[in-house]
């Protein structure tokens, strides 16, 4: 099996397909690396407020507790991008709840808690963006996941935003 049929790799190529759709209804403007290896971002997005280093997470918030995160050299990577004085926003494309929420590194970074090579961040910094469509929900294709049984949702009620304004 190559990286690109991975179900991982399926399941974020499906959530950045959702944030690009989103960022196109908003009116900004998505720039893509191309197609090939890894690269340090996924988009560059240009919006009436600025540019902005974007990075799509598709997967859920943890189970056990209000937070999500990242690897941590993603994140000592993104403060590296934002040291050059460009914004860095990450996307969480979040089957579980539901919905997407987004948040600036400059402000997620002060929160940030390290541990075994990951870092995490509290939802209660993220901005909600929008719902997920049924549809977007099935093309994420997520399994279920008896751990979430008891975790209830964080975004229940939340209005519109984002981070890219």
């Amino acid at each position: 099996m190559t990286f690109q049929q991975l179900p991982t790799t399926q399941r974020g190529d499906a959530g950045e397909a959702i944030a690009d759709s989103y960022f196109a209804a908003q009116g900004w403007h998505v720039y893509s690396p191309p197609i090939g290896p890894a690269h340090p971002i996924d988009r560059v997005l240009m919006t009436e407020h600025g540019v902005f280093a974007v990075d799509v997470k598709t997967y859920p918030r943890q189970y056990s507790r209000p937070c999500t995160g990242i690897d941590t050299g993603d994140h000592e990577k993104y403060l590296t991008i934002e040291a050059t004085g460009l914004p860095v926003v990450l996307f969480f494309i979040d089957a579980f709840e539901g919905c997407i929420y987004s948040g600036r590194l400059s402000r997620l970074k002060a929160a940030a808690k390290h541990h075994s090579g990951k870092t995490y961040y509290p939802l209660q910094l993220m901005t909600f963006t929008r719902r997920l469509t049924a549809k977007e929900l099935s093309d994420l294709a997520q399994p279920q996941d008896s751990r979430y049984q008891l975790t209830r949702p964080f975004f229940a009620i939340n209005k519109p935003a984002t981070d890219a304004d």
